[in-house]
């Protein structure tokens, strides 16, 4: 029985041929024999379990099912091998790809003013890396960058107007000379004076 891997059946065998009264040495190391296998199984099973949380998390990733569903995100399979194993191969790399995916999306939307759309993926940002500088600071130019629209969406009155800084005006040198008054039109490549 053990031969086929069908413990179950061994162990019920083994049983009925204690209840018959046969040796217990040879049902003994049978028993340790039965024990080894389980162990085996079972860290196989835990293997598995594992392998297939890290694969459907990247698959999750990939196809942007970042946080929904709830039981079906990359967020539950990553953080379930986290919680189970965080020591896992290819773990870390997993959840590294998962922050930088959340801080592009971030980016993105701050870079298009999208403001609510900002501050959701760096809601989701802090919850797969609370706390990081990144976030802080994506946060920062989040702000910004709203406070920056808001300042140039509103008009403001000549009289609001402070003068920081002046340079005097250059005029052209044979137009000074020669008492020349006009305006003169600056280009790239040359000046021009009329008069």
């Amino acid at each position: 029985m053990l031969a086929s891997g069908d413990v179950d059946e061994a162990e019920l065998r083994i049983e009925a041929a204690r209840s018959l009264g046969a040796a217990p040495e040879p049902l003994a190391a049978l028993d340790s024999e039965i024990a080894v296998i389980r162990e085996a199984a079972a860290e196989e099973a835990v293997a598995t379990r594992q392998a297939a949380l890290l694969t459907d998390g990247r698959a999750r990733l990939s196809s942007g099912q970042y946080f929904e569903p709830e039981d079906d995100s990359a967020f539950f399979y990553l953080t379930s091998l986290r919680a189970e194993n965080p020591n896992y191969p290819e773990l870390d790399a997993a959840w590294q790809e998962f922050v930088d995916d959340l801080e592009t999306s971030a980016l993105a939307a701050i870079d298009s003013a999208d403001w609510a759309a900002g501050e959701s993926w760096l809601e989701q940002l802090e919850r797969v890396d609370p706390g990081s500088e990144r976030s802080v600071e994506l946060g920062a130019e989040l702000d910004a960058a709203r406070q920056q629209e808001e300042f140039f969406s509103v008009a403001m009155p000549p009289s609001d107007l402070v003068l920081l800084a002046s340079e005097p005006p250059v005029y052209q040198a044979g137009a000074v000379v020669s008492s020349i008054e006009g305006w003169s039109i600056w280009s790239s490549s040359s000046v021009a004076t009329v008069t």
